[in-house]
């Protein structure tokens, strides 16, 4: 697989972005995109429109002393310049201009507390305006999440660098998903995130997930992932991870995909439902709930979304007709994540 040359990157930010970016070196500050954005470019050649920015500064400043500076950016950003600012946790801040959302953050150290267990947030934080790429950049989950695009770099504004101090690139070629460090297994919510991304970029997970304690990982989480891809192939998978012979050990990682394990029965009504419905394709939902004796919440789902239709991305009914495929998110939603 080939990437997108760095060198073609700078066509693809809209003048008002550029623009606040510029505002922003003129204050002082260097800038350099990580994240999804860069990965993503890299791949595809295309400029997201969620932009995640580290806010450097060739001298260090700690603590207060570089907080102090970031919150100053902030309030002249809003008072001078008249963009709405949105103060984010750990001194962050967002900005929307059009349809783009940039995100504003420090270069930072996170710190696991083994007294917090495992869990979302079980670290405390050190703010530097200096940390070198190849430690901020080490809080992030994948290595092909860990790459960097340095704005107007060594002071020239059309000078674009590349900074991958993980290779990163190397897993987006090999089409592979490899964590950074052993810490990525104390936040459980990166097991979620290693099924959607696996969904995502159809990428080899090229790691163990038996290795997560994932004992406070709640469904909101697991919502909150699923909702980012196609939440019925992320059922399905996670699916069929928790009846792998390995996962099958852990009862912690049962508990928390219970919901689904719980709904395994309805999933293959699901399943059958579907070829039902697009190879007689009959839209009698009496005759659905007669057949399938769905439960009475789903039903009143099916009928809510006649009027709300929306377009369900399965592959392996691709060979049925389009029109068929029309059914609203909401009836996954509460199906695979029922709650009573």
């Amino acid at each position: 697989m080939s990437l997108s040359p760095i060198s073609e990157f700078k066509t693809l930010v809209p003048k008002e972005v550029e623009k606040i970016l510029m505002i922003i070196s003129r204050e002082g500050f260097a800038l350099t995109l990580v994240g999804g954005a860069v990965r993503d470019y890299l791949l595809t050649g295309k400029l997201g429109d969620d932009l995640d920015f580290e806010l450097r500064h060739i001298f260090e400043f700690v603590d207060k002393e570089w907080t102090d500076r970031v919150d100053r950016l902030s309030e002249r950003l809003s008072s001078k310049y008249n963009y709405r600012v949105e103060k984010l946790a750990f001194h962050s801040f967002r900005i929307k201009i059009d349809d783009f959302e940039l995100e504003f953050s420090s270069p930072r150290l996170e710190l696991f507390d083994e007294n917090l267990g495992s869990g979302h947030s079980n670290f405390s934080v050190k703010l530097i305006s200096n940390l070198e790429y190849q430690k901020s950049f080490a809080r992030r989950d994948f290595k092909l999440n860990s790459i960097g695009i340095e704005i107007g770099a060594h002071g020239d504004p059309d000078n674009y660098q590349l900074i991958d101090p993980f290779n990163g690139r190397n897993d987006l070629i090999n089409k592979k998903l490899n964590f950074i460090n052993d810490d990525f297994y104390k936040d459980p919510v990166r097991l979620l995130r290693s099924i959607r991304f696996k969904l995502k970029l159809d990428f080899e997970i090229n790691f163990s997930l038996e290795k997560f304690n994932i004992e406070k990982l709640s469904t909101h989480y697991l919502k909150q992932e699923a909702y980012k891809v196609n939440i019925l192939e992320f059922c399905f998978y996670s699916i069929k991870l928790v009846n792998d012979d390995v996962l099958n050990t852990r009862p912690d990682i049962k508990s928390v995909f219970s919901n689904i394990i719980d709904s395994k029965k309805e999933l293959d009504k699901f399943e059958e439902y579907l070829f039902f419905v697009f190879e007689s394709n009959d839209c009698n939902l009496d005759h659905w709930q007669s057949l399938f004796q769905l439960k009475s919440k789903l039903i009143n789902d099916l009928k809510y979304t006649k009027e709300n239709l929306a377009l369900l991305d399965i592959r392996k009914f691709e060979n049925y007709n389009d029109n068929n495929f029309k059914l609203h998110i909401n009836l996954c939603e509460r199906l695979f994540f029922h709650i009573n």
